[in-house]
Parts: structure tokens; C-alpha cells; sequence
């Protein structure tokens, strides 16, 4: 027997191509192990990329966003009377496709009747009548249809379906009545099914459905005659009548058959990505890692000579990669300008014995011009942005060129040092709070959710920014605050590559100042980097990201006010937020309805506030020391793992969390390194942490007596114990960053995975404990700037990051792969 060739395309919006390969998948296993042996019927199914290309012999199943009128939805003939099913989108589409699947395959016309005892309903009960026939309506999902009877393959749920016993004229021990066995007698409807036949003796359809499980089963008359109205199929018939059903395409996702899917998804992401790591690191030879540091050394101490002869710029001992991805294997890492990377790579042999060469372009930001001496600045931390500091190693050559800035860094360090003291009487513990949390997604929620939250503005917002240089946001908060509304805004002034951004954050400041006049209190953030900063209190980076609202709420999260932290997008619309994943960043955010935390917030804003407005009393200080400060355009990450920005599989929308809470929260310079390293060595399952880089720094010029370094160690000690470690990072963690943090003892080449756009900061803990903050794992990021954060002890709020994190990990990192 030939098999019949089934098509599942898509007209939504909501519904993407991968949507459409992973439920074929899951109807073709159903299809070949569940009905294919109940029902004699044999076919494949396939996702079809193109909606108006469908191939010959195929009987296409539509994923529509609208489908058209009550009673669409289903089975339909063409002129030639030929089959295909209209599916209304929404989160459990698979369900209806299934059902429509399975009748379409049992039941083409869509006009196959089977006759069998009649029913009635008797007292509340469906009883058979034995002496009388009718002409019953073959459609083996609907009498079971109800979520609750149906079942999931590979995470996707499919409906449940009667087999040919259904109608048996009596009830047969041992007899399978429906593929779940929940059906248990023939001709049972289950509560929320129903089941239709035609009548003889009237001449007419009749429907019995139970929708309502307090009424009970009920029986219907469906008016009209069929061939009165112009339809091609009973089917459609029946279904134009009876639209009191409940549709299964968009269950809500409270409802329990969501409820497990998103269960099943969850459980199956963190399955099949350990699988494929399996499988990946099974490829991985196992002698990579023969050579040791002190070999690579020597072969690099051993062959000066040649290396100062290629060109290049420096030397040190790395790690080879390969396939673009780093290895295990020690390597002799040579850096050239960009333009000549090609030229030393020729002048140099491909390993000095056993020790690979690699060349690849020096990351530092070349000071001089072409055809002058080569002179490059440090890249160090201090002198650039943290994202694009250039690490040095031990043992490493100069070549040639000099480096370092120093007129930079003496006027950098020339600025006044403000001693950072704390609001007094605010306890940052962790313990319960009575909270409305709503967390949110970037880049297809952030400004969706930040933008009415501002709008909702009574009185005053608070707020500490990095970066505030979107025209949306600028004008919303002006909008909201009118001639009544008072805003605090303490803002730091990065460098930052001309043009980058649509306005500066002086653009910002002028603006607020126009607007607002008098209702606006600004300070420039006492910040070491900050163009506008007259003195430093954070050595880098005024780095938080936190509004308070009317001392009530507030909006805590890892992205800046720019537009590529909160794009303005419109999260309906599917196109627009498939376009922003190419420009915009992922972020987590949140909005905590609490007073007692907002309050401890506000505080500490308060004060950064008052010491910034103090500082730039002295503007005549503020001007000579502002014009003493060269600049150096920070560099874009030449030595970055190249790859492209990935389409997301699904959106997610927001999630609300209410209730008693424990949640410590994390502000440093005053208190990050202590509790996120006890939560660190407290894991007992699974550690994800998705961050734009981790950075590492020797230990000796690091303050504090919890390290920096703890903090990575510990995440290897968890590797060590056959924890289940995932970490993602962005592009900026470059290939230098990369094999310091294999130096480290983190396996980057079997842990990490990169992503492009990751602005994150966040982790998950044994899906039970989630971080959301904007402190980069940095020493000064950790350690002494300002930054802000929480730690929610919440399995709910948990599992709603750590399904997005497992989200990304598989669709959107770029996996580690030697395959």
C-alpha cells in the first residue's frame, strides 16, 4: 500500500519553520507506531518551507493565524476533492494538527459513517439503545479530544484517538476502545468530547457532547440538511453548527496540558544538549592535552628568532583551536596587525615540533598610523571599557612595537578618589518579601514591559544608569512626568565609538533638562571612565541599571536605556522581533512590586546621587581635568569568534510571580562576591550562567578577601564533580578571554558556548535558585563598581529563566564543536 503523503505549512505569524519540522516529527512517529497499527493506514509527514508550494500527492494541513469563521477549522475538499485541514495557531497547535492528522488519514472525505447501536442520555448518563442504529460520524479524536486524555512524543502533545472497536455492538472484556485506554466502553464520550452521527429515522445530524461537567452529556440537534448548505463534507457540516467546543490550538498557560508540555520541554532541552555534548566530546582526540605549558614555553622561548622575524607583534603560550573552537592542546599564540595576520602566518611553520602555531590578529587598540612604528595601547582594564580590555599572559614576548598609553592612564589616575560609604541603617540580607515579581525578556519584551512602567509614574522615578542614549525612553520619561513629576538620575558617561548610538548621553542630559528644568536632580556617576565624571568612587564603571518608581516598584535589570538593551519593537510581530535578534541584545529584567525593596534601592540611589552632586561642586576642577583626558577609540573584538546572529525557535512572553519571597539583594562594591560564591559551591545538580564574559585577573592586585578567582574556581570545582555546567557568553569573550579561562581550569572547550548579543548577566541554580543583575564577571565588575542585582529563591521564577537560558543554549550559542 502506498502511503499517503501529509504537509504541515504555515500562514502564522506565531509558527515557524522549526515549529513545523519538530510536530511533523512527533505526528510521524505517532502516525508509524500509534495508528498505523490500530487503523491499517500508512503515511508520511513532512514541514513544508513554502505555504504556496506544495508538492504533488501531498495533503497539506495549514497553520493559519485566522481561520476565517466559527467552524473553519478542520478538514476541507478542494474543487478536485481533494483533502486538506485549516489549524488555528497558538501555544498547543500541535494538538489540533494531530487530531486533524489522524481523521484526515482515517477518514479523507470527510463523509464516512459506520453504523452501530444507537445512544441516548438517561438520567445524566450515556446509555446504549440497543434496538435502534445510527449512521455514527468517523472521527477518532473527537469523543476523547479533551486535553486531559492527550499524550506527548519528543516533548510535543498529540491527541488521543478511538480505535475500530468503538463500535463494537457491546462492551468486550479485554478490548482496547481508545489508544490511552481512558475510552473504556464503545460509543463513550469522555467529558470535554462529543461525538455526532446522523439520525435515519429523522433525517438528520445529531450531535451528543459533554462541554459542561457539572450539566453533563447532552444531546443536540444540528438544523438544516447537509446538501442544503453547500458544504463539501459532514464533517464541516457538523462543525459550522456545533461551535460551543472548545478549540485545543491555544490552551492558556495555566492549563494542565501547558503546563506539561512546558514541563517535557524543559526536562528534554537539558537531556538532549548533555547528549550532544556526549557525542561531541567523544570526537575530541583524547591525547590533545600531551603537551604541557612548560613544553609550549620552551618551544616558544626555543625559536625567538624566527618569531621576531615574521612580523608579528607578540607571543605567548595559548591554546590551539580548531574549527574555530578552542581545544585542549597548548599552542604557540602569535599576534600580527590585522592587514599582515596572513603575511606572518606564511612566514611561520605550521608547529614548532609537536606544538601547534597559531596566528591571529592583535586585539589591541593600534595607536600609530600605518607606515609609522607600530605602537599599540595596553587594552588593559582601566583604560578601556571593561568588554574590550586585552589580557595579558605569563611568559608572553614583545615582537615588536610598544604598548601602553601612559598619558591616558596618569590622567585617569590623576582624578580625585570619593571614599564610597553606604546609606546608613539598610540591610541587604537575604529573607521573605511579600512581592509581585514580572520577569521579562529582552529583546522581545524589554521595552514592551519598561515602557508602561515608566508611563505608570505617580510622583517621582529614581534611577542609576550606565547608558541612557534611547530617544524612546528620553521621551517617555519626559512625557511621563510633565509639569508635576520629579526624576533623579545619576548617569555615568562611557566612551564609546562615534555614531554607535542614536544621541549621546549628553544629548540625554540636555534633553531632561529642557524638559524637566527644575523637577530634574543629575549628577555625572563618580565613575574612573566616565568622560563627565569630575572624581572617582567605582574604579570603571557606574554600571547599574535600576529605576525606582514613587518608592514603591522598581525595574532592575542587566540592560542599559540604549536601544539595542530595549529595542522599541512591538512583540506581536514576529518579523520585527526575528529582525531585532540581528542588532539587539539579549537581556533578563525585572519589575518588583515591594515597597520595603524598593525603598532599600532608592536609598542607596539617594546616595550615589548626593556624593556625585557634591563632587561636581567644583566645576572649574571639573573642566581641566575633563580637557586633561586623551581618548582612545576603544577597539571592536578582532579576535572574536566569528559567527552570525542565530533566529530564536520561540519568543517568550512574560512571566508574573506573587507571593512571599526569599530574595537577597546584591549591590556591590557592597556585597555580590560572598553570596553568589556560597550559592556557587552550594549547587547540587546544575549551574547555567549566561554573562557577556568572564574575565579572569591575578589574584595579587584583586581587593577584597573574597577573590575574584574564587568565584571561577568554584565554577570549576563543580565541573570537577561531574556537575551539569553550561555557560554562555557573548562575542566579547574573545579567543584570548576564552583561553584564560581554560587556564583556569574551566573545560571551555566542552562548557562554554558563545552567543552573539549576549548582554546577560544572569544564572540558574538547580532550577531553583535564579541571579538577575548587571555585574559582568570582571574583578572591578564583581568587586568594586556599581552594580546592582538580585537572588531569587524561587523555583517558579526559575524555571521561567531557566527554560530561556536552555532556549538559547541549544538554538541560538554556537555549540563547542570539533563536528
Amino acid at each position: 500500500m502506498l502511503p499517503i503523503r501529509l504537509g504541515l505549512a504555515s500562514r502564522s505569524s506565531s509558527v515557524q519553520l522549526r515549529d513545523l519540522v519538530s510536530v511533523a516529527a512527533a505526528i510521524g512517529v505517532q502516525i508509524e507506531r500509534d495508528l498505523k497499527p490500530i487503523w491499517n493506514v500508512s503515511a508520511t509527514i513532512s514541514a513544508i518551507s513554502d505555504p504556496d508550494a506544495i508538492p504533488l500527492g501531498v495533503w497539506p494541513v495549514y497553520v493559519v493565524d485566522d481561520t476565517g469563521f466559527d467552524g473553519a477549522e478542520g478538514l476541507h475538499l478542494t474543487d478536485d476533492k481533494q483533502p486538506y485541514a485549516l489549524v488555528k495557531g497558538g501555544r498547543t497547535w500541535s494538538l489540533t494538527a494531530s487530531h486533524e492528522c489522524i481523521e484526515m488519514l482515517v477518514d479523507p472525505s470527510g463523509n464516512r459513517l459506520v453504523s452501530s447501536a444507537a445512544v441516548a442520555v438517561k438520567g445524566g448518563v450515556i446509555v446504549d439503545l440497543p434496538d435502534e442504529k445510527f449512521e455514527y460520524l468517523v472521527e477518532p479524536a473527537d469523543p476523547s479530544e479533551d486535553q486531559d486524555n492527550a499524550y506527548m512524543i519528543d516533548g510535543v502533545v498529540v491527541s488521543d484517538f478511538y480505535t475500530p472497536r468503538y463500535y463494537d455492538p457491546s462492551t468486550s472484556s479485554g478490548a482496547r476502545y481508545s489508544f490511552s485506554g481512558k475510552i473504556t466502553a464503545p460509543r463513550q464520550v469522555l467529558p470535554g468530547g462529543y461525538l455526532s452521527w446522523r439520525n435515519p429515522v429523522l433525517g438528520r445530524m445529531q450531535q451528543l457532547n459533554w462541554l459542561d461537567p457539572v450539566a453533563g452529556p447532552k444531546i443536540a440537534n444540528i438544523p438544516g440538511r447537509p446538501s442544503a448548505r453547500g458544504r463539501s463534507t459532514l464533517r464541516g457540516f457538523v462543525d459550522q453548527h456545533m461551535k460551543t467546543y472548545e478549540r485545543l490550538s491555544d490552551l492558556p498557560p495555566q492549563a494542565p496540558t501547558s503546563m506539561r508540555q512546558q514541563s517535557r520541554s524543559l526536562w528534554l532541552a537539558r537531556a538532549t544538549a548533555l547528549r550532544s555534548s556526549a557525542f561531541t566530546m567523544a570526537r575530541a582526540p583524547s591525547d590533545l592535552a600531551a603537551t604541557t605549558s612548560v613544553a609550549a614555553q620552551a618551544a616558544l622561548d626555543a625559536n625567538l628568532g624566527t618569531l621576531k622575524a615574521s612580523g608579528g607583534t607578540k607571543a605567548y603560550v595559548g591554546w590551539h583551536f580548531q574549527n574555530d573552537w578552542i581545544t585542549a592542546r597548548r599552542a604557540v599564540v602569535v599576534l600580527a596587525p590585522v592587514s599582515e595576520v596572513q603575511v606572518v602566518r606564511n612566514r611561520l611553520p605550521l608547529s614548532f615540533g609537536d606544538v601547534p602555531v597559531d596566528v591571529r590578529p592583535d586585539p589591541r587598540p593600534q595607536l600609530s598610523a600605518p607606515g609609522t612604528a607600530l605602537l599599540f595601547a595596553s587594552g588593559a582594564s582601566g583604560t578601556v571599557r571593561e568588554e574590550l580590555a586585552v589580557p595579558d599572559f605569563a611568559g608572553e614576548v614583545l615582537l615588536q612595537g610598544d604598548a601602553g598609553s601612559p598619558g591616558l592612564l596618569e590622567a585617569r589616575r590623576q582624578k580625585p578618589v570619593v571614599q564610597y560609604t553606604p546609606p546608613p541603617g539598610y540591610s541587604l540580607e537575604a529573607r521573605e518579601y511579600d512581592v509581585t515579581l514580572t520577569l521579562h525578556i529582552s529583546p522581545e519584551q524589554g521595552w514592551a514591559e519598561l515602557d508602561p512602567f515608566i508611563r505608570g509614574t505617580q510622583s517621582s522615578l529614581v534611577v542609576g544608569m550606565y547608558e541612557f542614549t534611547a530617544p524612546h525612553i528620553d521621551r517617555a520619561v519626559t512625557e511621563t512626568l510633565g509639569s508635576t513629576g520629579n526624576l533623579t538620575l545619576t548617569l555615568d558617561s562611557p566612551g564609546e565609538q562615534p555614531g554607535k548610538r542614536e544621541q549621546t548621553v549628553e544629548d540625554t542630559e540636555t534633553d531632561l533638562e529642557n524638559g524637566l528644568q527644575t523637577r530634574l536632580q543629575f549628577a555625572w556617576a563618580l565613575s574612573g571612565l566616565g568622560k563627565e565624571s569630575v572624581a572617582k568612587a567605582f574604579p570603571t564603571a557606574y554600571h547599574i541599571k535600576v529605576v525606582v518608581r514613587d518608592s514603591s516598584a522598581f525595574w532592575l535589570s542587566s540592560g542599559n536605556f540604549n536601544s539595542s538593551n530595549q529595542p522599541n519593537v512591538d512583540p506581536t510581530d514576529q518579523t520585527a522581533l526575528v529582525q531585532a535578534f540581528e542588532h539587539s541584545d539579549r537581556d533578563w529584567h525585572l519589575i518588583c512590586q515591594c515597597p520595603e525593596l524598593a525603598t532599600i534601592f532608592e536609598a542607596y540611589l539617594r546616595n550615589d546621587y548626593a556624593e556625585a552632586a557634591r563632587a561636581a561642586q567644583n566645576a572649574a576642577a571639573a573642566a581641566g581635568l575633563a580637557a586633561a583626558i586623551p581618548s582612545v577609540a576603544p577597539p571592536s573584538p578582532l579576535d572574536a569568534i566569528q559567527m552570525a546572529a542565530r533566529t530564536p525557535k520561540r519568543f517568550f512572553p512574560p512571566k508574573v510571580v506573587t507571593g512571599k519571597i526569599r530574595i537577597k539583594p546584591l549591590l556591590t562594591p557592597d556585597d555580590y562576591r560572598r553570596p553568589i560564591l556560597d550559592l556557587i559551591k552550594g549547587t547540587e545538580s546544575r549551574f547555567y550562567m549566561q554573562t557577556q564574559y568572564i574575565h579572569t585577573i591575578a589574584p595579587d592586585v584583586d581587593n577584597g578577601d573574597i577573590k575574584h578567582m574564587d568565584l571561577i574556581t568554584a565554577v570549576a570545582d563543580l565541573i570537577k564533580r561531574g556537575i551539569d555546567v553550561r555557560l554562555i557568553t557573548s562575542e566579547y569573550q574573545t579567543r584570548p578571554w576564552i583561553e584564560k579561562l581554560q587556564d583556569a581550569g574551566i573545560d571551555a572547550a566542552n562548557f562554554l558556548r558563545i552567543q552573539k548579543n549576549v548582554h546577560n548577566k544572569g544564572m540558574i541554580v538547580d532550577s531553583k535558585t535564579c541571579v538577575v543583575s548587571s555585574q559582568n564577571w570582571s574583578g572591578e565588575g564583581t568587586g568594586s563598581n556599581r552594580d546592582a542585582g538580585l537572588i531569587i529563591y524561587s523555583a517558579e521564577a526559575s524555571r521561567y529563566f531557566e527554560e530561556i537560558f536552555l532556549h538559547d543554549w541549544v538554538n541560538l550559542a554556537r555549540p563547542q564543536s570539533l563536528l
